[in-house]
Formats: C-alpha cells, structure tokens, sequence
C-alpha cells in the first residue's frame, strides 16, 4: 500500500512500513508504503535531485516474489513558488522531480519488477501542453501506466497512479474520493491486481 500525504502512524494494523522523510512534525510525511513482509534495501532519497521528502523506495517479498516499489509525491506546480523556498517558477520542481525519477527507474535491474505508486500531481493525459507533460511523458517511456485516463470507479481522471515495469494487470480499478456522502481525500484512489510478465 502506498499512502502520499499521510502519517507514519495510519495504518496501525500490524505489517511493515516506511516513509519518506519529514516534511512537517514528526508523524508527517508525504510518503508512507506498507507491507505484509519486511522492507529491504530501503531508500528515502532517492536522488539529491529529487525535492526533499517526496520519495521512499524499497523491496518486498510477495506472493510472486520479490517486487521493488517506490512511492512518490511529484511536486505539484505551485511547489516553492508562493510557499516554501519561493524560487522556483511553475511547474519547476514538478519538472525535476520527473527527470530525476526516471534517471532512478533507468539505474535499476530491469530484472526485478516494480512499481511507481503515489501522488504523479498530473491527470494523464493531460489536458494541457507544456514542459510539465514533455517531462512525464519521458518518465513513462520507462515504465507502464495502469490508470491513465478512464478507470472503473473514478468519476474522472486521478493524479494518483500506478506504474509498472516487469509485471501485468489482472485488474485496476479505482474508488472516489467521496464514500457514503463523507470526503475521505481531496484524491481518489488506485488499485492493481499485478503478475509476472
């Protein structure tokens, strides 16, 4: 499971997690991934390219063996341009993020499957032009995009999505964010139902 925007406390329900690093107290972060099985080779950096506290990485045994997975929360476009550092343009760090992940995907063996997961800060495809779309659509020539556009469940398309590389759909699907008349998220969500390739 991965979580973007969440607290390393939730979930409490035994298993294995990691998290991004902090970006607020000490419970926040804007990655947090969960497992039945324990996280090996675990990085919260990723690349000093990558804006600080957006991505956690590591591997997991499963039911079709081990699988590497990365949790992301690109930069969305007003990121340190009116908060934070406040200089940056638009779309800048969302812009870098996207080069650097896809540097990241690029270095790791091919062989062993992943996944991309998280908070892409992007509908896809875009209903815009620009550098920003330019820089996701390289990430994506590095891996394949199971919710791009329509997915059973959402009322329209997310900027949450799964990526994948090594591995086949059996099911994707989402859910809105809205459940029994409460907003539970200002995102919807993703799932995937994977096997080997």
């Amino acid at each position: 499971m991965v979580l973007t925007e969440a607290r390393r406390s939730f979930p409490d329900a035994g298993g294995h997690m990691v998290w991004s690093r902090s970006w607020g107290s000490d419970d926040e972060r804007k990655v947090v991934m969960w497992a039945k099985h324990p996280w090996t080779d675990v990085d919260d950096l990723g690349s000093a390219d990558l804006p600080a506290a957006r991505f956690v990485a590591g591997t997991t045994e499963t039911p079709i063996g081990p699988v590497r997975v990365m949790g992301v929360c690109i930069s969305w476009h007003m990121a340190n341009v009116r908060h934070g550092d406040r200089n940056r343009r638009s779309w800048e760090d969302h812009i870098t993020y996207c080069g650097a992940l896809r540097r990241l995907i690029e270095a790791r063996d091919p062989s062993l499957p992943l996944i991309v997961a998280g908070d892409y800060n992007q509908r896809i495809p875009s209903t815009r032009g620009g550098a920003q779309v330019e820089a996701m659509a390289s990430l994506l020539e590095t891996v394949e995009l199971l919710t791009g556009g329509e997915v059973d469940g959402w009322e329209k398309p997310g900027i949450d999505h799964i990526a994948v590389r090594g591995l086949t759909p059996e099911r994707v699907e989402g859910w809105p964010n809205v459940i029994d008349g409460v907003r539970c998220s200002d995102h919807g969500g993703a799932l995937a139902d994977l096997r080997l390739r």
